[in-house]
């Protein structure tokens, strides 16, 4: 049986935390623009560029937000190409995954409802208070938390009903957001233990989206917009109040896709509704010389490694091009870009205020077997996952009673086979 592992936020220099994890890692990756988790989770599990995926900007104005992959991902390659039964729980993304007999793909942490979640998968919950609980209870709370997730797991390839297993750790990423450096150094360290005793049992392939750092700066970017005359909205604040309309625990966030903010789009060339990063959606409004501007005084703000047309770095021919946002920019090390345009956005209580750290490009992959394939950008990691997947030959055999199976259903019973009850 193998493993593979996506570590949400694990940092290059959070290595030293866990001997194990020091021994294994193969290497630090730049995960791209931009870090967040949808943009680099797609190319990872598919091994297609970021302008052949929609999750470069994952939420639109008022459109749906793109919650699943929709093309063939490592999953397919290792169930459809290389016949091994595929179990797969908690990657972004993956939770719709429709595969062979045998295998099973479920659960997104992103995704709160409509998810077919067998009831063995369906952990309790310690809903810790953030913002309140001593952090000591919430590192015990994620160490539980932590232990009942690799019981299972173990439990799982103990029953053998699966060759190849791939499991998403959302954790670490919790006190990335959360900012607590002595409280992810334990966690990651104890996470690093977990692996070594699940390594007993086969071998593991890990990797993160991008790393962790301390939030220094808040950029907000409509905001920014608006006052540089680049967007016009209003925000009708006595209709919101009527309506109880704001969040009780973050009274000073308002984005603008909220039903009572207008947008003057007559007289708007850019705004941004990207819920993970800093990606700016451009108008028909908005001239060559416009944009060259922006880029410039975004630039001149110092909260940015770079700013980029989406032209002068994507490939015109990609898939998604079109939906992909026309502004791409690189937020520097500790600089958080929110869409907030609260009035107290700066200094009021919201999310954005609250929480204390935000992504690095300080990526992770390693491995416990020899690897060719080089590392240096998340569409490799996908080629080294085949290489891995290709390591596990079919082992699992698939036995169902027949008159069993005319009873209860093919379905009940091929997931009951697949999660170890007899």
């Amino acid at each position: 049986m193998r493993f593979v592992v996506f570590l949400d936020a694990l940092d290059q220099k959070d290595i030293l935390s866990s001997p194990w994890l020091t021994e294994k890692m193969k290497c630090g990756y730049n995960p791209g623009v931009p870090k967040v988790t949808p943009n680099v989770i797609s190319q990872i599990m598919t091994g297609q560029r970021r302008e052949d995926l929609p999750f470069m900007r994952s939420t639109p104005y008022k459109k749906p937000r793109v919650m699943h992959i929709e093309d063939k991902t490592i999953l397919h390659y290792a169930a459809e190409e290389q016949g091994l039964r595929v179990f797969q729980y908690g990657i972004p993304l993956c939770s719709q995954i429709q595969l062979p007999d045998g295998s099973i793909s479920t659960y997104d942490h992103f995704i709160h409802q409509g998810q077919a979640i067998p009831a063995v998968l369906q952990f309790a919950k310690n809903n810790v208070d953030y913002m309140k609980a001593d952090s000591e209870l919430i590192f015990h709370a994620l160490v539980d938390e932590t232990q009942t997730q690799f019981s299972t797991l173990r439990t799982i390839a103990r029953n053998g009903n699966f060759d190849i297993m791939f499991w998403g750790y959302t954790f670490i990423d919790a006190l990335t957001h959360w900012y607590n450096e002595e409280s992810r150094r334990r966690l990651i360290y104890y996470v690093g233990e977990e692996l070594k005793d699940l390594n007993r049992y086969g071998d593991i392939l890990f990797f993160s989206d991008h790393g962790s750092t301390e939030q220094k700066k808040v950029f907000f970017v409509n905001k920014f917009l608006y006052e540089k005359g680049y967007l016009k909205y209003e925000i009708y604040e006595k209709l919101m109040n009527f309506h109880e309309a704001y969040s009780k625990q973050f009274p000073d966030q308002i984005l603008l896709q909220h039903q009572h903010v207008y947008i003057d789009w007559n007289d708007s060339k850019f705004y941004s509704t990207d819920a993970f990063d800093a990606m700016i959606d451009v108008t028909d409004k908005a001239t060559e010389e416009d944009k060259q501007k922006l880029k410039a005084e975004l630039m001149e703000t110092g909260y940015f490694n770079s700013v980029s047309l989406k032209e002068e770095i994507l490939d015109k021919d990609g898939k998604c091009y079109e939906l992909s946002p026309g502004i791409i920019c690189d937020a520097a090390e500790g600089v958080l870009v929110s869409t907030n345009i609260h009035e107290n956005a700066e200094s009021g209580k919201n999310m954005d205020n609250l929480r204390g750290g935000w992504h690095s490009d300080r990526g992770v992959f390693g491995s416990t077997t020899d690897i060719r394939q080089s590392v240096t950008c998340p569409r490799d990691i996908y080629y080294a996952m085949c290489e891995f997947v290709r390591g596990q030959k079919p082992e699992v055999k698939k036995v169902i009673d027949p008159e069993e199976a005319e009873i209860l259903g093919d379905d009940l019973v091929n997931l009951m086979d697949q999660l170890g009850y007899q």
